[in-house]
C-alpha cells in the first residue's frame, strides 16, 4: 500500500494524498479494512477522570489564564481576540478536505457494507 511509503510530512499534508487516495482501488480499501479494523483484535477501554484531578486541573488552568490576562493586558487580549476570530473564519471555510472526507466516508461504508453485509451503519 503507497500510503505507508510516505514520510510524515507528506501524510499530514492532505493536498498531496487526496488525490492519490481518491484514485486508489477497491482493493486497497478492502485491503485497509482488513489489515486495521476487521482481522486484528481490538480492545475498547472506557476511561473515568479522578474527581481530585479535574479539580485540580482547573484550578492550574484558571491561574494559568490569569497570568496570561495579566502578561497580555486589555490591548493584547484585543490583539490575540482579533487572531482567533480571523483564524475561526479561515477554518469554516470548505475546503477540499471535506470533499475528501465525504467521499471517503461514502467508499468506506459502501466496503464495510460488501464485507459484513447490509448492516445498519451510523454515520455522524
Amino acid at each position: 500500500m503507497f500510503f505507508f511509503n510516505f514520510k510524515m510530512e507528506d501524510k499530514l499534508n492532505i493536498q498531496k494524498i487526496t488525490p492519490r487516495l481518491l484514485t486508489e482501488p477497491i482493493t486497497f480499501w478492502i485491503s485497509l479494512l482488513n489489515d486495521y479494523f476487521l482481522k486484528k483484535p481490538s480492545a475498547t477501554v472506557l476511561g473515568y477522570p479522578w474527581k481530585n484531578q479535574v479539580i485540580l486541573q482547573t484550578q492550574l488552568e484558571n491561574e494559568r489564564l490569569a497570568i496570561r490576562q495579566a502578561t497580555l493586558g486589555v490591548d493584547g487580549l484585543k490583539e490575540k481576540a482579533a487572531i482567533l476570530q480571523k483564524a475561526i473564519e479561515e477554518n469554516n471555510v470548505r475546503t477540499s478536505w471535506y470533499q475528501f472526507r465525504g467521499r471517503f466516508v461514502s467508499r468506506l461504508i459502501f466496503l464495510v457494507r460488501l464485507l459484513v453485509g447490509n448492516a445498519f451503519i451510523r454515520v455522524d
